[in-house]
Parts: C-alpha cells; sequence; structure tokens
C-alpha cells in the first residue's frame, strides 16, 4: 500500500482528514521541472520533498508525514 493511502486511512481512522492539505511548487525549465511537495495536517508542515515527479515527492512527503506521526 502506498504512503499516500497508509496517511489517508490513519487520518481517517483519527477523524482528521479534513485537515489534510498538500502545498505543490515547481521550479526549473519546463523541459526539467523539480516539484516541492509539502503535506499539512493542521496548517503544520508534516513532511517536505523534493523530486522530478511530482507524485514521487508526494508519495515521500507522505512518508515522512507518516514518520512524524509515529506511523
Amino acid at each position: 500500500m502506498s504512503a499516500l493511502n497508509r496517511l489517508n486511512n490513519y487520518l481517517q481512522r483519527t477523524k482528521r482528514e479534513a485537515h489534510l492539505s498538500w502545498e505543490e511548487t515547481s521550479y526549473g525549465p519546463p523541459n526539467a521541472l523539480d516539484w516541492k511537495v509539502k503535506c499539512k495536517i493542521n496548517g503544520q508542515v508534516y513532511g517536505e520533498a523534493t523530486s522530478r515527479r511530482k507524485n514521487e515527492a508526494k508519495e515521500m512527503a507522505a512518508t515522512m508525514a507518516l514518520q512524524r506521526l509515529g506511523q
């Protein structure tokens, strides 16, 4: 199961899913974008990652958030 799914499931179990948000920023030339993704819970950053692929950065940020939540 992906970290995104595990994070969503955890937040649903703890009744906090409405407080999950993502901040996605791209930078660099159009042919070589880098993506920086922040995973926020209640407005606080729980995970942050950068990758050439947006989905990969989001997955890494979700993994960091799970670690911070002790999951």
